[in-house]
């Protein structure tokens, strides 16, 4: 029986587009690609998400990347503003929110501190969670083990009695190696009958 359920937000809760964010914040920028291929896309991303690179020396590492002489400003419109150009997933919101009538909801997800803050203050219903593991707050990474367990110790959770969902398969592959279920994210209607699969009661 499934007594708990844990989202992830990117691509699930929330739609992550990077080309499309970069077009809204730096519209015409010639140096979008390098945007994309050097920072947003690339492993300092990844390090910013993990809560292991301070933000005090992006514009020195990506300097000989991106030529562009407005990096400095232009790594803080995205670092603070990207948030806004996540756009929600109304039918993920939606069963969000009838889970959470009946079931604890948590949240499990690589995200930085900073901006993780702003997107609850945009879309208060993730404040209805019971808690929320943030890989910056912790130096921890889905898929990394530890993150699982650090999940399961923290919430005090079943592993059997547990369902998490994401859109990556090597995320859920991690969560299903300590026994809990996994699904991975397509659409908010197969989420539904994926769950309702797993005996879930969605009202």
């Amino acid at each position: 029986m499934i007594r708990s359920i844990v989202f992830d937000l990117g691509n699930v809760l929330f739609g992550y587009d990077p080309n499309y964010i970069l077009t809204q914040l730096l519209p015409e920028n010639k140096f979008h690609q390098a945007y994309l291929d050097h920072f947003i896309n690339a492993q300092l991303w990844q390090e910013l998400d993990r809560g292991s690179l301070d933000e005090s020396a992006l514009t020195d590492l990506l300097n000989p990347k991106i030529p562009d002489p407005n990096l400095e400003d232009n790594i803080q419109i995205i670092l603070r503003n990207f948030v806004y150009h996540l756009h929600l997933i109304n039918g993920s919101r939606s069963i969000f929110l009838k889970l959470k009538k009946i079931y604890p909801i948590y949240l499990l997800t690589n995200f930085q501190a900073v901006p993780f803050s702003q997107l609850r203050e945009i879309h208060p219903f993730l404040y209805q969670a019971d808690g929320a593991i943030v890989s910056a707050h912790h130096q921890l990474m889905k898929p990394d083990p530890e993150i699982y367990k650090y999940l399961l110790s923290k919430f005090k959770l079943e592993p059997s009695e547990t369902v998490f969902i994401d859109d990556l398969a090597e995320n859920i592959a991690g969560a299903q190696s300590f026994g809990i279920h996994g699904i991975q994210f397509k659409s908010p209607d197969l989420l539904q009958e994926e769950l309702i699969k797993l005996g879930v009661e969605i009202n």
